[in-house]
């Protein structure tokens, strides 16, 4: 499901609520990217949507709840580096969270919340995960 679809979803969902979304196509002509920062950045209360874009390098001091969607595609893919690559995306989007100062919740959507390396992640840290990822390999190899 793309992006658009979602916030679709979501406009319908939250009525009264901005939704901001952030991709290849909303970001496109010139000056929307500045618009879509300039709205984020109020102390209103707007819904940020987005790709991979949000996660880098942005601050975004209002910003309480993100939700990673899907990532049980990253945690199953056939390159041996998707599993870390998934893990990088999920902790620099949960670094977006809590940033100011309200404190910060993040929600991952799975439909294997069991897989044995999104719990290493979520409850020991990125040094475990990354030391279980290159167990694993150890193992194929």
């Amino acid at each position: 499901m793309g992006t658009a679809r979602v916030e679709e979803g979501l406009k319908k969902l939250f009525p009264d609520i901005d939704v901001l979304r952030v991709d290849r196509d909303s970001t496109s002509r010139v000056g929307s990217w500045e618009r879509i920062y300039e709205r984020a950045h109020q102390e209103k209360a707007a819904i940020l949507l987005g790709t991979q874009m949000l996660a880098k390098g942005h601050h975004f001091p209002y910003v309480t709840l993100v939700a990673v969607l899907d990532v049980d595609g990253g945690f199953l893919n056939v390159d041996f580096r998707a599993p870390e690559r998934t893990a990088q995306l999920i902790l620099q989007v949960a670094g977006r969270a809590g940033r100011g100062e309200k404190a910060g919740l993040v929600l991952i959507q799975t439909f294997k919340p069991e897989n044995p390396l999104l719990q290493t992640l979520i409850h020991q840290g990125y040094a475990a995960f990354a030391k279980t990822c290159l167990a694993e390999r150890k193992l194929i190899l």
